[in-house]
């Protein structure tokens, strides 16, 4: 097995897998790397001496599956023969199930990182394939059965076929009744995307049922496709949705790490009931966001720093740094801000900070500490103080108060 062969056949899985591929030398040293991810510092790639130690007993028809304490999932094979060792081939990052925001906030914790690191940190989890063992089987017999032989060059030859005309007539006749059909499906679409824009909770619940059906009844646009057809109207309901919370008034930066999560959950649908229930629940979502984070009531200034305080709600953000970054007068700022919020900047900061806290502690093994740490607050003494004063309790009293006997 030389260089040229092995970047043959990287290319080939790459292209086959569409998973990230690099390979090592003998002297652990990357000769070549395919990637369409960003993946953070604390997250690196596996260095080549690690692969090399760990690959060295093994056989070459061996494929070593592991995770990291990222819950990133590799495969790695080791190239040359059983008695000489050419160099490793790694293939991911990829999950084997999706990562909950829970175990977002535990790696959160695990490597001293805030809140305001979340959105990257999901958008990160949220752009890998899930693999089933299934395929992760199946990949790992191509890797083994490819670099098992040398690289053959293929040899295409075109050849001609006649091709039939693709044009067929078509004609476009509603009737009254299915004409019915679409206008009331139409305006329904309309109804839902306003409830979805006002955040309105009560009103979107009762689309639930009615949605499936809309969602359903796309499922013959594409002949013989359902599943691809139901996929098609699902990734439109996310943009509908995407545009509905953005005309409610909330920030993009939000919106973009709920309609990329959607995406890709939409395309790793394998049902047309399954893409029915994530429909619904993205629906639901959408309004949600809308009802927790929208700024629509209040003045522009105001929004831009409500959105600038949650976006950077894990990092030391303070009346200060929001009028500095805002180009504004502090005093005015802070008046114009308790006038129309209800309460100080402070204030605001501190229970939007305790809100998170609360999530922490009830879904999360982490100290006080680190819980601190992760929803900027700088001093655990000071956490504690600011919790009890919104919550009547202790962060070790609300977690024990909320443990199940």
């Amino acid at each position: 097995m030389d260089k040229n062969s092995a970047t043959h056949y990287a290319d080939i899985i790459e292209a086959t897998t569409k998973l990230d591929v690099h390979l090592f030398d003998d002297k652990a040293k990357l000769f070549y790397s395919k990637t369409g991810l960003v993946i953070p510092r604390f997250q690196n790639l596996p260095t080549g001496h690690h692969l090399l130690r760990s690959l060295k007993d093994y056989s070459i028809t061996n494929c070593l599956h592991y995770r990291t304490a990222a819950q990133l999932e590799y495969l790695a094979l080791r190239l040359g023969t059983d008695d000489s060792l050419f160099g490793a081939c790694l293939v991911g990052p990829f999950l084997s199930q999706p990562i909950s925001s829970s175990q977002i906030d535990q790696i959160l914790v695990a490597n001293q990182l805030t809140i305001s690191d979340r959105h990257q940190l999901t958008q990160l989890y949220n752009e890998l394939p899930i693999l089933s063992k299934k395929d992760i089987t199946q990949t790992s017999a191509l890797l083994t059965n490819l670099f098992a032989k040398p690289f053959i060059p293929p040899k295409l030859v075109n050849t001609r076929t006649s091709q039939a005309s693709m044009q067929t007539p078509i004609s476009q006749r509603v009737n009254p009744i299915k004409q019915s059909l679409i206008e009331r499906r139409y305006q329904m679409e309309a109804d839902m995307m306003q409830a979805v824009s006002t955040g309105n909770l009560a009103k979107i619940d009762r689309f639930m049922t009615p949605l499936t059906e809309i969602v359903t009844s796309f499922s013959t646009r594409i002949p013989n496709a359902p599943l691809r057809s139901v996929k098609n109207i699902s990734f439109v309901s996310n943009t509908l949705c995407r545009i509905a919370a953005r005309n409610g008034g909330v920030n993009p930066v939000f919106i973009d790490s709920i309609s990329e999560k959607f995406a890709v959950l939409i395309e790793k649908q394998n049902t047309v009931g399954a893409l029915e229930h994530l429909t619904a629940a993205m629906l639901l979502e959408y309004t949600q966001l809308v009802h927790d984070t929208a700024t629509t009531n209040f003045s522009p200034i105001i929004k831009r720093a409500i959105d600038f305080i949650m976006i950077n709600l894990g990092h030391p953000v303070s009346l200060e740094v929001v009028a500095t970054k805002l180009e504004a007068n502090p005093a005015y700022l802070s008046r114009r801000f308790k006038q129309e919020v209800g309460m100080s900047m402070t204030d605001y900061i501190n229970r939007q900070r305790i809100e998170e806290a609360k999530n922490a502690l009830l879904t999360q093994p982490a100290s006080i500490i680190d819980i601190a740490l992760m929803t900027g607050f700088e001093d655990a003494n000071y956490f504690t103080k600011v919790f009890k004063r919104f919550t009547g309790m202790t962060p070790s009293n609300f977690r024990k108060s909320h443990v199940a006997p």
